[in-house]
This record gives structure tokens, C-alpha cells and sequence, in this order.
């Protein structure tokens, strides 16, 4: 099923669009949508440009922005051939916009890329090592996550492992501290075109995403090395990151894909963790009583969980682990 159905428009930053600096036709398309964001945009698109492997075209997807001129004025800056900018007549979202990039794209490779992210200079060159278009194989990376609260700035990587041959998806991710963002993604460009992202969600598409690439068959394989760079500078801040009712709403309809367990994790994760971060005590605290199994939890989250209803933050957890670090 393909979900985008409106029609599109390609404007050229160059005279020769779609080829790349080679002539060639590109063997990775690189797909970036972008929302009024041409304040941070060059620097996801020079991270692509940086890359040890060239042959590659940019496909930018403006969904519908107020700021489509500086957009194409910073985009033109960069002189490069193997840009090019889709028009999106109207905002419809990250996952249109990215099935959208797919469908005017020529490369044998997807890769995809927020606008306010980056990559290191060879993350394409060491997935390519690993990828093969004809198996259904999404190829990802470890990635470095910065976040920044009071000021202060925090790197993490993440996931600590890559899925195992056995593993469902949704424990990898949500009871096993996995990680897949969309910019860490490889994949061949039939498979993205077989199983689209779905635009009718308003919520959690990359999960939707990667629970029916399982579903199709698809595997998926990490390279250890962390070859993305994720900006999460103002997550916590201003909560961008929580939807109550559409996270419920997702789960409603996808709960036959996740594991009891996995289940109970998610809500955790996406809805209850955020109403006790921002204060909303009584909202979290009946969704966890009337929709969470508590057996399926382990002791750290059920810490984290008394952390967070207490005192907003994850102070117990982080004395826990000075007591457990003082007897090993």
C-alpha cells in the first residue's frame, strides 16, 4: 500500500539534477525531509556531501515550509549536482515526505536523514560493505545521541547491541535498549518501495515502520560503529517527544506485534516516563495502573518510574548505581 497519494514537484538546484558529480546514475539516494528548518539543514546535508562513498545523490523533501526560500538558497550554496529539492504543495509529515523522496529517487540504495542530524564521513562507505539490494536487509548503525538539559551537554551511544538472529523487534527495542532511528538506515530501494512508511499516523511512523519490514521478512543488521549523530538537544525541554493519545492510539492497533512484555514496556517508555518527567502524577499513574502489567517490568524501570514520580528526574537510579559501583 502506498500511502501518499498528492502529486509533487521537483525544483532543480542545479542545471543537472538528479546525476551526480560523476555522471553516473548514484547507487545511494539520500533522503532528507525538512520542515522549516533551513536554520540547521547544511549541516545534515554536508555530512552527506563529506562522504567517503560519492556516488550518491540528495534528495531534500521541503513538506511544505514557510522558510522554502532560505531552504533553497542554502541548498544552491553548496554548488553540488547531486542535490536536488522536492516541493511538497502542502505540510503532510515526515513519513509522506519520505515516501515521497523514495518514489522520485534513482539510487539502487535508501538511506535516510533528519535535517537536524548528521552522519560521520564513511557511514555509507561501511554499510555498503554489508548490504545486499536483493535480500530483504535493513542495514544500521550504532549512534551517538547528544542531548542537552540545563546547559549541559550529554553524549550517549546507543544501542549498546545489535539485534539477535531470533529477536523480535519490538523487544529488541523496547525491552532491550535497542535503538533504530531512521538516520541510521540503509536499505535497498525495492524494499522501501514495497513497505512505505505509513503517512496516516501522527505518531511513533518509524516504529510502524520497522514492525512491518519484520513482518514482510525483512532482517535487520548493525554496524557496531557509531556512524550517526542524533540532535536531541531540546527533547526534554519542551516535550516535543510525548503524545499521549497518539502514542495510545498506535498502540491500540499495533499491540498483536509486540510481546506481553513489550507491551508493558512501551507504555512506560513512551507515555508514563514523560507525564512523570512534566509533573502530570495522576494522568501517568492511572495509565500504569490500569495498563501496565508491573510484573513485566525489571528493577531499574521500576526505580526510574519512583525517581520520576517523586522528584521529576532520575536521582535514585543515579545513587543506586553509585551504591552498586562502591561494592564492585
Amino acid at each position: 500500500m502506498n500511502y501518499y497519494t498528492g502529486g509533487f514537484f521537483r525544483v532543480p538546484t542545479s542545471a543537472s539534477n538528479n546525476i551526480n558529480i560523476s555522471g553516473t546514475v548514484p547507487q545511494v539516494s539520500v533522503v532528507i525531509p525538512s520542515f522549516n528548518r533551513s536554520d540547521v539543514i547544511a549541516r545534515a546535508v554536508a555530512s552527506v556531501l563529506s562522504q567517503t562513498f560519492n556516488n550518491l545523490e540528495v534528495i531534500v523533501v521541503d513538506d511544505g515550509s514557510d522558510d522554502v526560500l532560505e531552504l533553497k538558497k542554502t541548498l544552491d550554496a553548496f554548488g553540488d549536482e547531486r542535490i536536488s529539492l522536492i516541493q511538497q504543495p502542502h505540510n503532510q509529515g515526515g513519513a509522506v515526505a519520505r515516501n515521497v523522496g523514495v518514489s522520485g529517487s534513482q539510487g539502487e540504495f535508501i538511506a535516510f536523514l533528519d535535517s537536524d542530524d548528521e552522519w560521520v564521513s564513511d557511514k555509507l562507505e561501511k554499510q555498503l560493505i554489508i548490504a545486499d539490494a536483493s535480500k530483504a536487509r535493513l542495514i544500521y548503525s550504532a549512534t551517538t545521541v547528544i542531548t542537552v538539559q540545563e546547559k549541559k551537554e550529554r553524549r550517549s551511544r546507543m544501542p549498546l547491541r545489535g539485534i539477535e538472529a531470533d529477536e523480535r523487534i519490538g523487544d529488541y527495542l523496547f525491552l532491550n535498549r535497542g535503538f533504530l532511528p531512521t538516520p541510521a538506515m540503509l536499505l535497498p530501494r525495492w524494499l522501501a518501495l514495497e513497505v512505505p512508511f505509513n503517512g496516516t499516523l501522527p505518531r511513533h511512523q518509524d516504529y510502524d515502520f520497522l514492525l512491518r519490514l519484520e513482518q514482510y521478512g525483512c532482517e535487520f543488521v548493525m554496524c557496531p560503529d557509531a556512524l550517526v549523530i542524533v540532535h536531541w538537544e531540546d527533547l526534554h525541554e519542551t516535550g516535543r517527544g510525548l503524545n499521549v493519545q497518539g502514542s495510545l492510539d498506535f498502540l491500540a492497533n499495533y499491540k498483536q506485534f509486540l510481546s506481553k512484555r513489550a507491551h508493558s514496556a512501551f507504555i512506560v517508555q513512551q507515555i508514563v516516563t514523560g507525564l512523570f518527567r512534566f509533573g502530570r502524577r495522576i494522568e501517568g499513574g492511572r495509565i500504569l495502573l490500569t495498563q501496565v502489567n508491573l510484573f513485566h517490568l525489571g528493577l531499574v524501570e521500576v526505580l526510574s518510574l519512583l525517581s520520576l514520580f517523586v522528584f521529576k528526574d532520575l536521582r535514585i537510579v543515579s545513587a543506586a548505581n553509585k551504591i552498586k559501583g562502591a561494592f564492585n
